[in-house]
């Protein structure tokens, strides 16, 4: 995941002490607790690998919103007792250039719903299968078959409705 660029930006190079300074690392994910997995260089063996993701304490909070929009943003990480296996996230690095991470998604799932939400436009895909809804409100189906059943009433409803 970390080029050479990458390597270059870290300060906290493994010892047989550990980590002694500070390692910018990638918030990669959050797991099923909502806990921050992060992923940073200086693994042990082949320059250029990752040690993550690992599972990393939050020290500083994310300023901008849920943490889950915070996902693919990089992280200033020291380690606890210099342990590579205990990261703690101590800041955030502000990107002041045009980011060339994917937009922040938002899942939240709460046991009785999920809900995914999308600024402009959500699109779920299956070969010829397609759900398309957008932010003006149009929602869109296209398939080979399309089946609506009902157990009860199916109603269609709207300021006009056009059958074929």
């Amino acid at each position: 995941m970390y080029g050479k660029e990458d390597l270059d930006k870290c300060t906290a190079e493994p010892t047989a002490a550990g980590y002694p300074g500070a390692c910018i690392g990638r918030l990669v994910a959050l797991d099923a607790n909502g806990a921050p997995l992060v992923d940073f260089p200086g693994a042990e063996g082949e320059p250029g690998q990752s040690r993550g993701p690992r599972l990393a304490l939050l020290g500083a909070p994310w300023p901008h919103g849920p943490l889950a929009s915070a996902v693919g943003c990089r992280v200033v990480l020291v380690f606890e007792d210099g342990r590579g296996d205990r990261p703690v996230i101590v800041g955030w690095v502000e990107e002041h250039e045009p980011a060339t991470a994917p937009a922040p998604r938002h899942v939240r799932i709460d046991g009785e719903q999920i809900v995914i939400e999308g600024r402009r436009r959500i699109e779920l895909r299956c070969g010829k299968t397609s759900l398309v809804l957008t932010a003006d409100g149009n929602a869109m189906i296209k398939g080979t078959n399309v089946l609506t059943e009902a157990r009860e009433l199916l109603r269609l409803r709207g300021a006009a409705v056009r059958i074929n």
